[in-house]
């Protein structure tokens, strides 16, 4: 409900699990998790309505050379925060515990959801699943499309980033009007990037009209997205 849904509970549920196997850890910025100064967990948060999601990463013993090379950081994360946020600032938690194990950190998450939440835990039985629509979600996640798609023919790109998070925005502009428009973002507010593209198709690409398209002015990200485009576009 609206008021179990609260991102420092949750993330200091994961704090305190990790604290429990002997590791100091604390917060950095609004989604990820220091211990020894070096990033272990990585989150992100998505809510639309009564819906809420958290979803994230553990790094417990992970090969981190494979990592920087899998790894593909925008330019403008790059710029902001240094290569070496890629290839230094993080950290297995085995090297801070050597004898931590998924095991005993599944253990401690629940533990400590138990104490936090102030709850008994039940265990979901995979046999629950709707195993249909997972094999039909496995093989599209799967697919070229999927993972590659049609590159947009941009006439227009642009990247930049914000306190919120960076954007990547694509457009096809012909004739003065926008009728094509993909944008990227790893904002913790996904929901509105494609609210974004359904207002740029069809907008003509001047001052007064993009200003009708982006015209919520309590959301601070808009009016990011509204400058940048008029700063490059108008």
């Amino acid at each position: 409900g609206e008021k179990i849904y609260d991102v420092q509970r949750q993330l200091g549920m994961i704090l305190s699990a990790v604290r429990a196997l002997g590791i100091p850890c604390d917060f950095s910025g609004r989604n990820d998790l220091l211990a020894d100064g070096r990033k272990f967990s990585g989150n992100a948060f998505y809510k639309n309505g009564k819906q809420a999601y958290h979803h994230g990463t553990l790094l417990v013993d992970v090969d981190k050379e494979k990592m920087t090379r899998y790894l593909n950081p925008s330019k403008a994360k790059l710029q902001s925060n240094g290569v070496d946020s890629v290839r230094s600032r993080v950290v297995n938690l085995k090297e801070l515990n050597p004898s931590i194990t998924i095991d005993s950190l599944k253990t401690a998450l629940t533990e400590s959801f138990s104490h936090v939440y102030g709850c008994s835990i039940t265990h979901l039985d995979s046999s629950q699943l709707d195993e249909a629509h997972i094999a039909a979600l496995t093989q599209r996640n799967r697919s070229w499309e999927w993972n590659f798609g049609q590159k947009l023919p941009f006439t227009f790109e642009h990247e930049e980033r914000f306190p919120w998070g960076g954007i990547q925005v694509q457009l096809v502009v012909k004739d003065g009007i926008i009728r094509q428009a993909k944008l990227y973002s790893d904002a913790m507010e996904d929901y509105l990037i494609p609210q974004w593209e359904e207002s740029l198709i069809g907008c003509r690409v001047d001052r007064c009209s993009l200003e009708s398209a982006l015209n919520r002015q309590s959301i601070p990200q808009e009016q990011d997205l509204l400058q940048l485009l008029l700063h490059n576009l108008t």
